[in-house]
């Protein structure tokens, strides 16, 4: 049997900040076709959130391959891309350390793999736990149908999302999408024990959950941040 290498890690480096961009180039401007191909002659599909310090972006590689990307932003006075669609005030009342995700893509040679898509949940709240970030918040399409043909939404209620408002024109994409919200007490098994276990496909120290983080929350944000 051949043996796969799939590597999950934090886009640091010109060229994979670069990788980044043209996965997301490849699907939202070529496959989807939700942006316009003329705005993007470099082939490279990113906005102003890139260039920002609040800004993390995430790359999954098989094979040395560029597969898959997830980007997470930390709230700022600059707001994020949700703000221009929906109130988050109250969100943001509730909840101790806000990010918004978005930009989560596989190519389609990679989709279905497991450690593809798994690597980049875990990296995601893994990181978030590291960096003491309690919520999430996101954009859903309601337009991208997955290889199990779940809605993303579907995929997203998996997890343990909620809906926090009725469905949004995103002009930015030209499709209908939900505001959900990702709190850590709501996520679910097996999501759970995918984050918890240790594994060899994703960059340590976002590889498992590392108890000593929580030292950092106040009594209230651990007792929920135990469920991890």
């Amino acid at each position: 049997m051949i043996k796969i290498s799939v590597w999950t890690k934090v886009a640091r480096t010109e060229k994979e900040l670069l990788d980044v961009f043209r996965v997301r180039y490849e699907v939202f401007v070529k496959e989807e076709q939700y942006l316009d191909e003329k705005l993007y002659p470099d082939g490279l599909e990113k906005d102003e959130y890139d260039e920002l310090d609040i800004t993390t972006n995430f790359i999954t590689y098989v094979d040395g391959k560029p597969a898959g990307t997830h980007r997470l932003i930390r709230d700022s006075p600059r707001g994020f891309t949700m703000d221009r669609y929906v109130d988050l005030s109250e969100l943001r009342k509730k909840s101790k350390s806000l990010v918004e995700t978005s930009r989560y893509t596989v190519l389609p040679e990679f989709r279905g793999r497991r450690e593809v898509w798994a690597g980049l949940l875990k990296i995601s709240i893994n990181y978030s736990v590291m960096h003491g970030f309690t919520d999430a918040c996101q954009l859903v399409n309601l337009d991208y149908m997955g290889e199990d043909r779940h809605c993303a939404v579907m995929i997203m209620k998996r997890v343990g999302g909620k809906a926090i408002g009725e469905k949004i024109w995103f002009d930015k994409f030209n499709v209908y999408a939900l505001p959900m919200h990702l709190k850590g007490e709501y996520i679910k098994e097996p999501f759970i024990s995918l984050c918890r276990e240790e594994c060899n496909t994703v960059e340590p120290p976002f590889n498992k959950i590392d108890r000593k983080w929580l030292d950092q929350y106040d009594d209230e944000t651990k007792a929920f941040i135990q469920y991890l």
